[in-house]
């Protein structure tokens, strides 16, 4: 996620230009909540959802959806083959 975050050049909403700021798997691990300014657009990370205990809270009432033609399965946890990257139509022009 780190990796594809700098792509994007996320950087931390509303901190100081130039505030320093590693973005690596260590400190997303390390943290419960982000929010971004990307390239192309907000993003925000909730490892803990309000309400919620987390991912075994979240799991129990998870559904499959599609997005893009790509089926994803809402129950899947743990480390997963890393995906092609989608290319957005408007990149091809």
């Amino acid at each position: 996620m780190a990796e594809a975050l700098r792509e994007v050049r996320a950087r931390l909403r509303g901190a100081p230009a130039g505030l320093p700021f590693g973005l690596d798997a260590q400190t997303l691990a390390n943290g419960d909540s982000f929010t971004f300014t990307t390239d192309v657009g907000s993003l925000d990370i909730l490892a803990t959802p309000s309400g919620t205990s987390g991912y075994d809270d979240l799991a129990r009432t998870s559904e499959n959806v599609s997005a893009f033609g790509v089926e994803i399965d809402g129950r899947t946890s743990g480390p997963q083959p890393r995906p092609e990257r989608v290319i957005d139509e408007r990149d091809r022009a």
